[in-house]
């Protein structure tokens, strides 16, 4: 594990974020009322549904041990800069699934978004979110361009050590949930920008981005100040880093 004082000052930034939201989550709170109809909340376990449009899509998809809540700053910021975007946030639940069975879900967000708007997302996925977000795209027809934000890709060994859910043992080293993963992106045809943070304490020294043999064809790596969820917490930095590094991906 990485550990230093912006990396200690970070987590704890990100626990008390967590501990609030996760009990806005858990008491039930709405707190993307005011934002409708521009976003949309696509729940596993429930039907997906929403109305027909034209415009472009975003599908954020949320990390492990976190809910679609932990979007709550993005959604604020993308919202004044995108103000004709529609926002698909995904909720994965509570129910213990393997990475497979989350982005089996996903997929069928990407197909329900391109059957009402013409036009597939841009996934964003962070830490878990852009594992799950990498496999749905790979294993759904099309052209995707997916942004990832401090995502395991090459394993962190000591989550599976300490949680038992099937999810974190999909994220050790070496698991054949990584490997499988590895074969697709070998072939992909999809656009990646993989960004990590400098100081995060989660995933620490593990590259937040493929094998240097397993890497899609058209890619690009961006480092960023934050930690392994404030980066999200705060996201007017994040968000122009992309921006910027999305133009190059080729």
């Amino acid at each position: 594990m990485n550990i230093s004082f912006k990396g200690i000052y970070h987590e704890i930034t990100d626990m008390y974020s967590k501990f609030l939201l996760g009990s806005l989550y858990y008491l039930g709170a709405d707190i993307y009322s005011d934002e409708k109809p521009m976003v949309e909340i696509l729940e596993k376990g429930k039907e997906i549904d929403f109305p027909k449009s034209d415009h472009d899509s975003l599908l954020l998809i949320h990390g492990s041990s976190n809910s679609h809540y932990q979007w709550f700053y993005t959604i604020d910021h993308l919202r004044n800069e995108y103000p004709s975007c529609r926002i698909f946030v995904v909720n994965l639940g509570r129910q213990d699934c393997s990475i497979p069975e989350y982005a089996s879900f996903v997929k069928q967000c990407i197909r329900a978004i391109r059957e009402r708007t013409g036009k597939n997302p841009l996934i964003v996925g962070t830490s878990m979110g852009g594992l799950v977000g990498s496999l749905a795209a790979e294993e759904t027809e099309g052209e995707f361009t997916v942004v990832t934000i401090n995502s395991p890709f090459q394993g962190v060994n000591w989550m599976p050590s300490c949680f038992r859910q099937r999810r974190y043992a999909d994220m050790k080293k070496d698991s054949y949930f990584l490997n499988r993963l590895y074969e697709l992106l070998k072939v992909s045809k999809n656009r990646y920008l993989f960004c990590q943070a400098r100081h995060d304490m989660v995933v620490g020294s593990v590259p937040c981005f493929p094998p240097a043999n397993s890497s899609p064809r058209s890619f690009k790596i961006i480092e960023t100040d934050g930690g392994h969820t404030t980066m999200i917490l705060t996201p007017q930095s994040l968000w122009k880093s992309i921006e910027k590094n999305l133009k190059k991906v080729h």
